[in-house]
């Protein structure tokens, strides 16, 4: 079953790149501490110098939780303008450490540079550097590490018609996955949470894995299609509440069929797609192709950074896709109103994506 590729959309701070800010000075902790925090840079700091802290903040109903990230493995570099190098750039190497901390010495004031911390780059000027993302999710959530089989019963649906799509959600834990149907004659889906599961919030890396006892959920959500003039609504036709949603790594589990049915409520959606904004700077030369409309629900309003591509918060409450005939055509996205699973103190995030090509003659057209 496909992921959400499609509705990938720019909901993250691409690169959390904040500059030019003194860093707060740490309270007395326990040398047992497993975290520390930046230091103010000292007032006669060498203006060549650049500083900076990565950390994640985990975002959850209680408050954030700020970890730093253990650099010392990881490359930090400054790559300057250099006319002599075949590059173009010469590398300066910094130093850097477990406390998510890190330093450059020789780096001009004033001129334009590339960051390098470890895959990613980042184009600034400044010498005081905080990289910093933050996810929904709980600070401490384990991640899977061998194949880990987790089977489901197969879900009744109205008439017995077969399941359209079923997805896995977890999402405080960061996790969610499409299950593959095992066979028509027992009925059961499977799923190895190392290969079927995907993180949410994060840059990649391997799905988490609930646990019940720290008040994570687990859902068993089924999706219907449907066509309606020229619009696809895909939306929750039933979900399944997972009354022990624990996962260990390393130790295959079934789930039954059996468990709480989470209240439903009807998530009514604005008709309107408000494209007039989105137009705007558009001639007729500028063909619309295709037009996406997502509900979502997150744990909490966290940001999540990504340098590499826009991101999908889980798997939706609903979306509709309108192609660009019925976007000719004029037709309004239906006033659709939806199953909704999840709690209604979560937040609801709408991404809309629009997509227009526009043709351009080459010189040598």
């Amino acid at each position: 079953m496909a992921r959400w590729g499609l509705l990938r959309a720019a909901l993250a701070v691409g690169g959390a790149l904040t500059v030019g800010c003194q860093f707060p000075t740490p309270a007395d902790r326990s040398p047992d501490a497993a975290i520390d925090a930046p230091t103010d840079a000292p007032v006669d700091a060498r203006p060549d110098v650049v500083m900076g802290t990565v950390s994640v903040g985990y975002r959850t109903e209680a408050g954030v939780e700020e970890r730093f990230t253990d650099l010392s493995a990881v490359t930090i570099e400054a790559l300057l303008p250099d006319a002599g190098e075949p590059s173009g750039y010469r590398s300066v190497v910094g130093v850097s450490g477990a406390d998510g901390r890190f330093t450059i010495e020789g780096v001009p004031p004033d001129v334009d540079y590339l960051l390098k911390v470890g895959t990613r780059y980042y184009q600034t000027r400044a010498h005081q550097i905080v990289l910093r993302s933050e996810v929904p999710v709980r600070p401490d959530v384990a991640t899977v590490t061998m194949p880990t089989i987790v089977t489901f019963d197969e879900q009744p649906t109205p008439g017995g018609t077969p399941l359209y799509e079923v997805n896995v959600a977890a999402l405080r834990a960061n996790a969610f996955g499409q299950p593959a149907f095992v066979s028509d004659a027992d009925h059961s889906l499977s799923m190895d949470w190392t290969a079927q599961a995907y993180t949410i919030y994060g840059p990649g890396g391997t799905a988490g894995l609930p646990r019940g006892d720290l008040g994570d959920d687990l859902l068993l959500l089924t999706y219907k299609s449907e066509l309606q003039f020229g619009i696809e609504e895909r939306h929750i036709s039933s979900a399944l509440l997972v009354a022990d949603p624990t996962i260990v790594d390393g130790i295959a589990r079934h789930i039954p069929g059996v468990g709480t049915a989470p209240p439903m409520t009807m998530l009514g959606r604005d008709a309107g797609f408000g494209r007039g904004t989105l137009d705007s700077g558009y001639d007729d030369r500028a063909q619309a192709e295709e037009v996406y409309q997502t509900v979502y629900a997150v744990p909490t309003l966290a940001a999540r950074w990504s340098s590499v591509e826009p991101f999908e918060p889980g798997p939706p409450v609903a979306n509709y896709s309108c192609s660009g005939s019925c976007i000719r055509r004029g037709l309004a996205p239906p006033d659709l109103s939806s199953p909704d699973p999840y709690s209604t103190t979560w937040p609801r995030v709408v991404v809309q994506r629009y997509l227009r090509k526009a043709w351009y003659r080459t010189p040598s057209g």
